[in-house]
């Protein structure tokens, strides 16, 4: 009887184990990893692109343009809807500048999407991409920043160059001190592709629109300026002085 009721006691004792370690693993996975295992099925389901910013304007104080964003466009691939690699490489390839032996590899790499194939590219070259009327390449709009005086009030103003991720930063000047405020925030592109990884058509879409930057509006006016440059260029080529 003593040896029944031990045997009883085991096998319970090996049940509540059992079972309790089954809780603990679903609490884990569902609880403690759920964020994770939401972020790798979302991987396997959804790709993202990233949809960029355009950088604020800078104005003088009378809301004449010192800085401004010139039309330019992210160029990129769609490798699941390209006819023949061949041919789509042999017509871009040009356009772009780029070498189309790298170009034809990484347009034959397996599983990809979506290739950015040149950031900034210029609304002419743009124009004669859709001359080719060929499928497989697409647009999205990156304006480039443009400084209509050129050098003047270089040193108020700064420039904008790219960072060590190859993201466009402000650096000196307005352009590096108010940075944050001018870049805006990218927005994002959220597709739903297929098994082998092709967007599907009337799967789900999210888009989340880029926010512009901020214009930043100032005190100096463009006539001033010009003409402070010019009397300091004249007093330089006059004294002989060294500029600094």
């Amino acid at each position: 009887m003593k040896s029944s009721f031990a045997r009883a006691t085991v096998v319970f004792t090996g049940f509540i184990v059992f079972f309790t370690l089954i809780i603990i693993r679903l609490f884990y996975w569902q609880v403690i990893s759920s964020d994770s295992l939401r972020q790798q099925a979302a991987a396997q389901h959804f790709t993202s692109l990233t949809l960029p910013a355009g950088r604020g304007d800078i104005l003088d104080r009378q809301g004449k343009p010192m800085v401004l964003n010139q039309p330019a466009f992210l160029v990129f691939a769609e490798p699941r809807t390209i006819e023949s690699v061949a041919a789509f490489v042999q017509k871009v390839a040009p356009l772009l500048g780029l070498d189309p032996a790298l170009l034809t590899d990484t347009l034959n790499e397996p599983n990809r999407v979506w290739v950015p194939m040149a950031h900034e590219v210029g609304a002419t070259v743009v124009a004669e991409l859709k001359k080719l009327g060929i499928s497989g390449v697409g647009y999205e709009k990156e304006p480039i920043r443009f400084y209509p005086e050129a050098s003047s009030a270089a040193h108020l103003l700064g420039f904008v160059g790219s960072d060590v991720n190859g993201q466009d930063r402000g650096y000196f000047g307005l352009e590096g001190y108010y940075d944050r405020q001018l870049r805006g925030i990218d927005g994002s592109l959220r597709l739903e592709k297929d098994a082998h990884g092709a967007p599907i058509l009337i799967g789900e879409e999210e888009r989340i629109p880029p926010q512009e930057g901020r214009t930043l509006h100032l005190w100096t006016e463009k006539p001033v300026q010009q003409i402070v440059e010019r009397r300091l260029a004249d007093g330089i080529r006059k004294y002989g002085a060294k500029e600094g």
